[in-house]
């Protein structure tokens, strides 16, 4: 079984900047991600606050992590990780769908997965009617009528990249317009952009085929939006089934940690979107990701 200093679960900002200070800092370790390198940037329409870069879309840069990785021969596996076990002080055991490992201690960045609606057959139309992105689905729906649901950036971004699309975009949300004013000038820029503040999507509609959604606004007032597709960005939450019984989480669901990124159990540390944080960004991603090594090395020297 191979051992390491420590093992980065999660390849996306915060994981790969891990791994990059881990290989600079001459640690033994090990880089785990099931999915795509760099996460849900992956998704993203287009990313202009990453500093150096005027604008790039979250493919690009997904893919000129993937080349960094490559280039620097960071020490990457394409595996899922179903269990991590503390077994000492010293040792933990991390159980993926290919191998087990040994190592000292763990670094977390598995990141977010998007909230659902948790509505009658929206299993039924995922990928047929129902979809979480955008970037991914939006060609499938050219000159047709879509909802967005959701308020925030991420609903808007993607909204503004659907615009010059489809055909109709009705926005769906349980408050109004919030986030980067920027986004907000931009999406209001589109005259095909229609805006249903304080109302809430309460089933999905069609028998075969998706045919549009129904909602509740204000003053229980119900009413039917025909459309022929729904993206739906509602937040998102950790997903840490992995982590077995280690007591980290807090009461919301997302990893407790102190200033420098420890948990609760020694050796376990966490970063990017799955930690109790005010602002979720690739920038902020990045910064967690090259303090938690520095803390790592520290830890480990004592």
């Amino acid at each position: 079984m191979e051992r390491f200093d420590t093992i980065i679960i999660g390849a996306g900002p915060a994981g790969v900047t891990a791994s990059i200070y881990a290989h600079r800092s001459g640690l033994n370790y090990l880089l785990l991600e099931k999915g795509a390198i760099g996460g849900k940037v992956v998704t993203a329409f287009e990313i202009e606050n990453y500093p150096g870069i005027t604008k790039i879309g979250g493919s690009e840069l997904a893919l000129d992590f993937r080349k960094q990785i490559k280039d620097l021969g960071i020490n990457f596996k394409r595996e899922e990780v179903l269990s991590v076990e503390k077994f000492d002080d010293h040792l933990f055991f991390v159980t993926t769908n290919k191998d087990k490992y040994q190592c000292e201690s763990i670094v977390i960045a598995t990141g977010t997965k998007e909230n659902e609606l948790n509505l009658p057959k929206e299993a039924e139309f995922r990928g047929r009617g129902v979809s979480f992105c955008a970037t991914c689905d939006g060609a499938f729906f050219k000159d047709k009528d879509v909802v967005v649901y959701g308020g925030g950036d991420s609903a808007m971004t993607e909204a503004a990249f659907l615009a010059p699309i489809v055909h109709s975009i009705t926005m769906v949300s349980r408050h109004e317009l919030r986030g980067e004013r920027n986004n907000i000038e931009k999406l209001k820029a589109f005259n095909n952009v229609k805006y249903l503040p304080n109302t809430v999507i309460t089933s999905l509609l069609g028998s075969e085929y998706f045919e549009g959604v129904e909602v509740l606004s204000e003053g229980s007032k119900t009413s039917t939006i025909k459309c022929d597709g729904v993206f739906v960005y509602i937040g998102s939450k950790p997903e840490l089934k992995f982590l077995n019984h280690l007591d980290i989480l807090n009461a919301k669901g997302y990893i407790e940690v102190d200033n420098e990124f420890r948990t609760r159990v020694k050796g376990v540390y966490a970063v990017g979107d799955v930690i109790e944080k005010e602002l979720r960004q690739i920038v902020t991603a990045t910064n967690d990701g090259a303090i938690v090594i520095h803390t790592l090395h520290k830890d480990l020297n004592k």
